[in-house]
């Protein structure tokens, strides 16, 4: 493609920070999770017309019990990162922030994915001391655009909320990462330098620009996207990141979409996903199948359903995996480890 900048917070490279779990699976070993996202509300007050998640969207959220025992469970489980996703908006789940400081006392990385609305002052300077990262949805550079992608009309409180918590970070001194993400096609493809622009001057440490996971973009369109990354890259700079997703890679329209550049699902064991009720499946994209579901956290420990998710792993069909799977970048690297040693001090 040309335009994939290097990814200084969102980078398949991280899997190698944990070189005890890495020789672990190559050794055939079983192991827990390193990241797993928890969905602690079902509840969303936008209505995005691309949502892979409506399905999940019943109106139930985790109770503050439950929701504390599943953080405690993770910790005790040797995970290291928690992400509060959705599901729907964790945010609209009042204990969602108070789950999130008991995370960071336990010693867990927490990273939180909102739309934004719901952030008032004392929720964002509660993110801001126990977040790792938080990164916004925001999808447009403007009030009507956004409209139509978010089916909301909470623009401008969105960005007042935005600079709400950059102000929380600055006042904090936190070492918080604060980014924001803008999902593109046909319906924000001219707004997007307009977003990236906006990001950068809320004081935003990076802008993501990504691909719908699903998507199947036309030769044309994806061609005037390219030409908006392109521009988007200028604003590259000065405490600012922009990130043009690894996934642009797996659905261009002019390579070979079938070859995903590995074999099978090899990371499937790294991470994991959780939803209201507290069943855990094999990523966050498999949530509702219940095929995929081995087991419940607020039942039993998370190390005891190991064999149950090798037996769920045997299920994958990449053939119905999104081209533009959180996991593809992760699994390009240890389709790399899989093939062997042949010619390896060749750098």
């Amino acid at each position: 493609m040309g335009v994939i900048l290097p990814e200084k917070f969102i980078t398949s490279d991280k899997i190698f920070c944990h070189l005890d779990r890495l020789a672990e699976w190559q050794n055939g070993k079983d192991i827990l999770p390193i990241t797993v996202e928890v969905h602690a509300s079902n509840r969303c007050d936008n209505s995005c017309y691309y949502c892979m998640a409506r399905q999940q969207k019943d109106g139930r959220q985790m109770s503050k019990e439950n929701l504390f025992k599943v953080v405690e469970r993770l910790a005790e489980s040797d995970v290291r990162g928690i992400i509060f996703s959705g599901g729907g908006e964790p945010l609209l789940n009042p204990n969602s922030a108070e789950a999130v400081a008991l995370a960071d006392k336990l010693g867990l990385d927490v990273g939180f994915i909102t739309n934004g609305v719901n952030m008032d002052e004392k929720t964002a300077r509660l993110l801001a001391a126990h977040c790792t990262w938080v990164r916004f949805s925001l999808d447009a550079g403007n009030r009507e655009t956004y409209k139509k992608i978010r089916g909301a009309d909470t623009f401008n409180k969105v960005i007042e909320n935005i600079k709400m918590i950059v102000k929380a970070k600055e006042l904090s001194g936190s070492s918080i990462t604060i980014g924001a993400q803008c999902v593109v096609d046909e319906n924000n493809v001219n707004d997007i330098v307009k977003c990236t622009e906006l990001a950068k001057g809320l004081g935003l440490d990076y802008i993501q620009l990504r691909p719908l996971e699903y998507g199947v973009y036309e030769k044309g369109l994806f061609r005037e996207i390219q030409k908006g990354l392109e521009q988007c890259k200028h604003f590259q700079g000065n405490g600012f990141t922009v990130i043009i997703s690894g996934k642009w890679a797996m659905i261009d329209p002019f390579s070979d979409l079938n070859d995903r550049g590995y074999s099978c699902c090899w990371c499937y064991p790294f991470i994991g996903a959780i939803d209201v009720k507290g069943d855990v499946y094999i990523c966050c994209h498999m949530v509702g199948e219940k095929q995929f579901c081995y087991g419940n956290i607020l039942q039993k420990p998370l190390r005891e359903m190991i064999k149950e998710r090798e037996r769920c792993a045997k299920r994958i069909d990449l053939g119905k995996c999104p081209q533009a799977c959180r996991g593809n970048q992760i699994n390009l690297r240890l389709e790399g480890l899989k093939r062997g040693k042949e010619h390896h001090n060749f750098l």
